[in-house]
């Protein structure tokens, strides 16, 4: 979500002082004998379009989550496991039904002997119920997975999105950038040209234009990138992707105390969720596979008629003798299969320790950083500006001497565009690094599967 874009006055002095020397140096050398430009107008780079031809964070994300792969095939596993679990709720063994006809020959006469049989497999040892507890278990472990990629999804639409603004502003900055040295250029071609400049001052400002020029085609190029990455997460053409709308929060709160954030995560984080219902899974696998070594109960009912003249009922039951199978591998499997996971989740508890801690850290110096760049920084750019306005007004400054200050606000400006970013994804990053990404709410894809229990 991106905050209230309320600027800080610093901020505004800031963004103010930034495009404003070239157009202060055109004015003040109104003095000199050489006729001179217009001053260039000192505007910030325009909003991006409203309505139709713009979209807001809002917006990207709920075209992703309506339209991305991904969580569609995650979808789609809840979907898998509730159908095992709803396999696993039935009883596995149908009643069979047997019929049987014989004809009898002694020699004198021809008979019959008819019979029609009911039986049913019976489980004894409970492996419905630790069937049940299996594929319980192993649904809640891939809901979980599909909250956890929708977390994903949503942190990489926001910080897919964050990326458009920061080349969207880059590229304003760079094509002002090439606006105003073209204009120092000429006027120092023109101071040259009436015998009023140097050959070393235009030679400068020549080689600042061509460098402009050269940033303001990385510039859009980044920014094409950076629309075409915006797109595939919201799965749309990039000629079909709308401006983003919005700007960099020039503002971030401070992250909660690390050890916070550290039980947060490994309490809430839904991939951290998902390994601990999958160790349950397989837990419940070997009861269920030791289980599985008791054999099953059969038990019958059949009546019948012999040589047309005698009614016989009959009671069967009998098992399966365990002497060769008892399922020894299926029990093995199983308790592999659990080290394995109890293993990979031992490495994810210390992955995301790992994760918060290094989010945590980026995210505190970042936000740190940028309220530190809005403070001080904007100052000492006021007391160059009026530095180069002094030195203008007093001759005492050349074209070559303003490029020198010229560029050090555009890359104050650069930098703080940078760092509003920096900010920005810092704090995505520990979102999901602690699991509290908040993704906006849509259907759940095992609605579907409840309905059927």
């Amino acid at each position: 979500m991106i905050p209230a874009a309320a600027p800080r006055r610093a901020c505004r002095r800031l963004t103010a002082g930034l495009f404003a020397p070239i157009s202060m140096a055109a004015s003040l050398a109104v003095s000199l004998a050489v006729s001179l430009p217009a001053p260039l107008p000192a505007q910030p780079p325009a909003p991006p379009p409203k309505g139709a031809d713009a979209i807001t964070l809002e917006q990207a994300l709920a075209l992703a989550l309506e339209r991305s792969p991904l969580l569609r095939e995650s979808a789609a596993r809840v979907a898998l496991a509730e159908g095992a679990l709803l396999g696993a709720r039935t009883y596995p063994f149908n009643p069979v039904l047997e019929t049987e006809r014989a004809s009898r020959d002694d020699g004198a006469a021809r008979t019959s002997d008819r019979e029609i049989a009911l039986s049913q497999e019976i489980e004894i040892a409970g492996q419905r119920g630790k069937r049940v507890a299996a594929a319980n278990a192993a649904a809640e472990a891939a809901r979980a997975a599909f909250t956890r990629s929708r977390q994903e999804l949503a942190a990489g639409v926001t910080s897919a999105f964050a990326a458009v603004l920061r080349a969207r502003e880059l590229a304003a900055l760079a094509a002002f950038e090439r606006e105003v040295a073209t204009e120092l250029a000429a006027f120092e071609q023109r101071r040259f040209d009436a015998g009023a400049g140097t050959l070393i001052d235009l030679n400068v400002t020549r080689a600042a234009e061509g460098r402009a020029a050269r940033r303001v085609a990385l510039a859009l190029a980044d920014e094409a990138a950076a629309r075409a990455s915006l797109a595939e997460v919201v799965a749309l053409p990039v000629s079909d992707l709308p401006a983003a709308a919005g700007r960099l929060p020039d503002a971030w709160p401070a992250p909660a105390a690390l050890a916070e954030l550290e039980r947060l995560a490994l309490d809430q984080r839904s991939d951290l969720l998902a390994l601990r219902a999958e160790v349950e899974a397989a837990t419940a696998r070997i009861r269920l596979e030791r289980s599985l070594a008791t054999p099953n109960l059969v038990i019958g009912l059949a009546t019948g008629r012999e040589a047309d003249r005698e009614d016989l009922d009959t009671v069967r039951a009998g098992f399966a003798v365990p002497l060769f199978q008892r399922n020894q591998g299926g029990i093995a499997t199983a308790r592999a299969e659990a080290d394995v996971l109890s293993a990979r989740l031992a490495s994810a508890e210390l992955a995301v320790r790992r994760e918060v801690t290094a989010a945590w850290s980026r995210a505190e110096a970042t936000s740190r950083a940028l309220a530190v760049f809005l403070q001080t920084v904007a100052g000492t750019l006021e007391e160059n500006l009026d530095l180069v306005q002094r030195g203008l007004a007093a001759g005492k400054l050349r074209g070559s001497e303003v490029l020198v200050f010229r560029r050090e606000l555009i890359d104050s400006r650069r930098e703080l565009i940078e760092a509003a970013a920096d900010a920005w994804l810092a704090q995505i990053e520990l979102e999901l690094a602690t699991g509290t990404t908040t993704v906006p709410p849509t259907s759940d894809p095992s609605s579907s599967a409840e309905t059927t229990r």
